[in-house]
C-alpha cells in the first residue's frame, strides 16, 4: 500500500472508531436519562370492588381494560384471580405481570410511586 493510501485508510478507520464511540456514548446517555425513575408498586387491587383509577395503577391496564374489568364484574364477580383472563385484552402474559397485585376479596391498597434509579458506580 502506498503511503498516501495508507494515510487515507488510517484516517477512515480513526473516523469510524470515533463515530462508534460517540454513538455508544449517546446510547448510554439516553439509557441513563430514560431510567432516571423507575416505578414501584406495592399492595393489591381488589378486582371486584376497585374503581377504574385504582385498576389503572396495574402495569398494562389502561382506561379500556379497566372499564372492561368493571363491565365483566358487574355480570359476574371474579372468584379467582385467573378469571381476569376472561376479560378481553387480558392474556396470560399480562396476567403473569399483574397477578401479584390482584385479589378477589379484601381492601384495595395498591400504591404506585416513582423511585429514583440507582446510580451506577
Amino acid at each position: 500500500m502506498h503511503r498516501k493510501s495508507w494515510s487515507l485508510f488510517s484516517a477512515a478507520v480513526l473516523t469510524l472508531v470515533l463515530a462508534m464511540g460517540s454513538l455508544a456514548h449517546a446510547r448510554d446517555a439516553h439509557a441513563a436519562k430514560k431510567n432516571v425513575n423507575r416505578v414501584e408498586i406495592s399492595g393489591v387491587v381488589n378486582i371486584n370492588t376497585a374503581p377504574e383509577a385504582k385498576l389503572r395503577l396495574l402495569p398494562g391496564i389502561g382506561q379500556k381494560k379497566a372499564q372492561a374489568i368493571i363491565a365483566y364484574r358487574t355480570q359476574k364477580p371474579f372468584m379467582q384471580p385467573e378469571e381476569l383472563m376472561k376479560v378481553k385484552g387480558i392474556n396470560l402474559k399480562l396476567f403473569q405481570k399483574i397477578k401479584d397485585f390482584i385479589a378477589t376479596a379484601g381492601d384495595t391498597s395498591i400504591i404506585r410511586r416513582k423511585v429514583p434509579a440507582e446510580s451506577a458506580n
